[in-house]
């Protein structure tokens, strides 16, 4: 799915902006849609979308544990997302919330790191939640702040070879890659929903196939394992679910050196509500 009509005019404006308004034909063809989550004041609605606080939960709904609970990250009502055209990939009422190990902080090399995250999600209504306080032992909770879900749109990374590719006609490539990796293409606090990540490091979903399938992927031993060469065809299965930025002023966290949070899933586990078997990957600079 390309970018639709609203996110096309909105990058022809930043495009105009900064004296780059040529590029659009290259660049629109690398676009997908995604939900941008824009930070508010703390809401006391229950079931809004929303980062940090605590959670609200199907009544009988355990909070997640790992090596202690683990720290609340993200309530999605499903709900609100309509009318954004990249949520047709997700259920369309019901709720999504995410913890994370945000002690120990694993980087999702290892196999075992599976424990450090639980997604959950229900189809209940949202009066049938109820607030869950914080349970006892809980290291780490976030400031509460309201999301309001956005239509934008993600791109590979500035510097990818896509996007070296599209922009080959460019007399100045790396000038012109400044300035798009200068607030034009990214910018701000990258909370998002599906999409195209804004990578920092590599890609992300040979590592998501290979780790969730039981190897280690912390150093080039893991890539030379023998099951690989079965397993890498099924990497083209994993697309983003949420990505959270770094964002001290907002909630008050810090992803490893001012990184981001990767919520990863497989297409065919995304149509089945299967978010149990979501893999999480960190990455920092």
């Amino acid at each position: 799915m390309h970018a639709d009509v609203k996110g096309q005019e909105e990058l022809q404006a930043k495009l105009d902006a900064a004296g780059l308004g040529h590029l659009a034909g290259a660049l629109l063809p690398l676009a997908r849609p995604c939900i941008g989550l824009g930070l508010h004041s703390p809401s006391d609605k229950v079931g809004a979308c929303k980062f940090g606080g605590t959670p609200d939960l199907a009544e009988g709904t355990a909070w997640p544990t790992g090596n202690g609970p683990l720290a609340f990250l993200c309530q999605i009502n499903l709900a609100d997302l309509a009318g954004h055209g990249a949520a047709v990939a997700l259920p369309p009422r019901g709720f999504l919330w995410f913890f994370y190990d945000y002690d120990a902080q694993p980087w999702g090399f290892d196999p075992d790191d599976q424990s450090a995250w639980v997604v959950l999600f229900s189809d209940c209504a949202p009066d049938e939640l109820r607030p869950q306080p914080a349970p006892e032992g809980l290291l780490h909770s976030f400031d509460d702040r309201e999301l309001r879900p956005f239509t934008s749109l993600s791109f590979p990374p500035v510097f990818s070879n896509a996007m070296a590719n599209a922009l080959r006609d460019e007399p100045d490539l790396d000038s012109t890659c400044d300035a798009l990796d200068d607030g034009v293409l990214t910018g701000g606090c990258a909370h998002q929903l599906l999409g195209l990540p804004d990578e920092i490091q590599d890609a992300m979903e040979l590592q998501c196939q290979l780790t969730s399938h039981g190897i280690n992927t912390g150093d080039p031993d893991g890539y030379e394992d023998s099951r690989v060469k079965e397993l890498e065809e099924g990497a083209a299965d994993w697309r983003l679910l949420l990505q959270i930025d770094s964002d001290e002023e907002g909630p008050g966290w810090m992803w490893g050196d001012t990184g981001m949070l990767y919520f990863w899933i497989r297409e065919q586990d995304l149509a089945n509500k299967r978010f149990d078997r979501v893999w999480t990957i960190l990455q920092c600079h």
